[in-house]
């Protein structure tokens, strides 16, 4: 009867044994069910908080480490067996990788993912972004950047992606501003430049062409119906670059009803001109077009009027 009890007993024994290290054995692997933010950026200092399953974190005793290179972790705190929040910075210069973050208490090891991004600067702009062709200005380059991006400095240098515009001067404000003095020349039609400091982009200034022919006296002569007319022009522009070269040309109901037969320019803005009118011409109205270089000038129109009976 005694060794009847005695092997039950010892085989209640191995039984509660083999169940214990089973338990332990073949328990559920800790697993990482959040971490919160997932991502960080150079130069920032943030709590990330973890959260797991299964796991037994213990103040004191668990700690955690990430496998990216130059981040600082400036403290752990435990909130519960499955909750703590590490406080971390990114080093400026810290570069774009995936880390390993390992949480240890005692043999548990938890394994996370964390992510290190580099953001370019937030906005770089330059104001006035619309100016008048021939026109002095004075130009803000404003910047606001993230701690680790590039920032403005007394090297800082600025250029315009377009040759029309000319500048005097720089003077680096601060670190997110620099002003500078401008002439901005000529265009033959509307036109963008980018403007880049320190070959970067901030921002683009839209130039207007506000060149124009602003009146054409006279404005209208009468055509004969038997004999060519000779006349005298004088036509006037607005920020004009009239010189021995340009040209003058009419569009209108008749092509070739006008001839130029002699122009002269006593100066950038006024242009004289010995025109013919062929006799007979129809009559309307004849666009006016002047063209020095690359530069075409409109807006006056020289009517013909037909002969009176």
């Amino acid at each position: 009867m005694k060794s009847i009890v005695k092997q039950i007993a010892l085989t209640l024994i191995l039984f509660l044994s083999f169940t214990a290290y089973g338990a332990m054995s073949y328990g559920s692997e800790p697993t990482c069910v959040d971490i919160d933010p997932s991502f960080g950026t150079e130069g920032m200092t943030n709590d990330i908080t973890i959260t797991g399953e299964g796991t037994n974190f213990e103040t004191g005793k668990t700690t955690v480490s990430f496998g990216c290179e130059g981040i600082i972790i400036n403290s752990t705190t435990v909130i519960s067996k499955t909750i703590l929040t590490v406080n971390i910075t990114v080093p400026c210069g810290t570069a774009a990788n995936d880390c390993d973050v390992t949480v240890t208490t005692g043999n548990e090891l938890l394994k996370c993912k964390f992510f290190i991004t580099v953001l370019p600067c937030i906005w770089c702009e330059t104001t006035p972004v619309e100016v008048d062709e021939g026109t002095d200005v004075t130009f803000v380059a404003t910047s606001s950047c993230y701690e680790c991006a590039p920032h403005f400095n007394a090297d800082s240098t600025v250029a315009f992606s377009c040759d029309a515009i000319s500048i005097h001067n720089t003077t680096v404000e601060s670190s997110t501003k620099i002003t500078l003095n401008a002439t901005v020349g000529y265009v033959a039609h509307d036109t963008d430049c980018n403007v880049l400091v320190d070959e970067n982009y901030c921002g683009y200034v839209h130039i207007k062409n506000i060149s124009k022919l602003e009146r054409i006296i006279p404005s209208a002569i009468r055509a004969s119906r038997f004999f060519p007319k000779m006349r005298f022009i004088t036509i006037t522009g607005l920020k004009t670059l009239f010189d021995s070269t340009s040209e003058i040309k009419f569009a209108g109901p008749q092509e070739d009803a006008i001839r130029v037969v002699f122009k002269a320019t006593p100066n950038n803005t006024i242009l004289n001109a010995l025109i013919v009118v062929a006799a007979g011409s129809e009559p309307g109205d004849y666009a006016v077009t002047v063209t020095t270089g690359e530069e075409v000038y409109t807006g006056v129109t020289l009517v013909i009027e037909k002969e009176w009976l």
